[in-house]
Parts: structure tokens; C-alpha cells; sequence
């Protein structure tokens, strides 16, 4: 609610210029239209001015920051499927792999080449050092 000091203070102002009259009309408007005019006054607006950008800006930073969570929750989830996706893959090839490095598969992919597999065990060649010394 405007007091009497405030009134008082409005009347004492200096003489204003055609854009300072203006701005006080538009803050005083604005004042009004939110229903802030009976206990805010122009030269109160002005001094929380400062505050009141300073609770947007972190309004603005408090949204920017919930945005980029959101978007990296989203890419870890991404991920996390490719993952997993490769994960399958992984699996399916080594599977492959192992069921085609069967012993009788090799003989029949190797059959039309006309390799054959060995019927007798690898055995160990051993070479004894004193037959080739000089």
C-alpha cells in the first residue's frame, strides 16, 4: 500500500524528461495491470529490479541445466542399446566362429579343395643342440 511518504517523495521529484515521464507511466502501468500498485511503488520496482533479473536469470539457468540432463539421459540410453545390440552381435559371430572351427565343418569346407585333415596326432619334433655344433 502507498504511503504517505511515498506520495510525498513522487511530489518532491524533480522535473523529468519526456522519457523518464514515460518509463515511470510504463512501470506504473505494468504495476497496475498486476494489481502491485497499491503497496509497490516506481521507485520500489526500481530498486528490486536487480533481484527480479537475477531470480530469471537463474529461472533461465535452473531450465537450460534440466534441459541438458534430459538430452545426456537420452544419449546414455542410446548408448546403453548400442551396447547392448553390439553385445548380441558379439555373441552371435563368436558362436558362428566356434561352430564353423569344428573339426568335421573344416573337412567338409575344406573337401572340395581336396585338403584332407591329418588321421595321425601332431607329434613334437625335438632336435638335439650337440649334432649341430661346429
Amino acid at each position: 500500500m502507498r504511503t504517505e511518504e511515498d506520495i510525498l517523495m513522487e511530489e518532491k521529484a524533480p522535473e523529468l524528461s519526456d522519457a523518464q515521464r514515460i518509463r515511470r507511466q510504463v512501470v506504473q502501468g505494468i504495476l497496475e495491470l498486476l494489481g502491485l500498485s497499491d503497496w509497490m511503488t516506481y521507485s520500489k520496482a526500481i530498486q528490486q529490479t536487480f533481484f527480479v533479473l537475477f531470480i530469471v536469470a537463474l529461472g533461465i539457468l535452473h531450465v537450460y541445466n534440466a534441459h541438458q540432463a534430459e538430452g545426456m539421459t537420452r544419449r546414455k540410453v542410446q548408448i546403453e542399446s548400442e551396447l547392448k545390440e553390439l553385445k548380441w552381435e558379439y555373441m552371435s559371430i563368436k558362436s558362428d566362429l566356434m561352430m564353423r572351427s569344428k573339426l568335421s565343418d573344416l573337412e567338409q569346407i575344406l573337401q572340395p579343395t581336396g585338403l584332407k585333415c591329418s588321421s595321425q596326432p601332431p607329434f613334437k619334433i625335438v632336435v638335439k643342440t650337440d649334432e649341430y655344433q661346429d
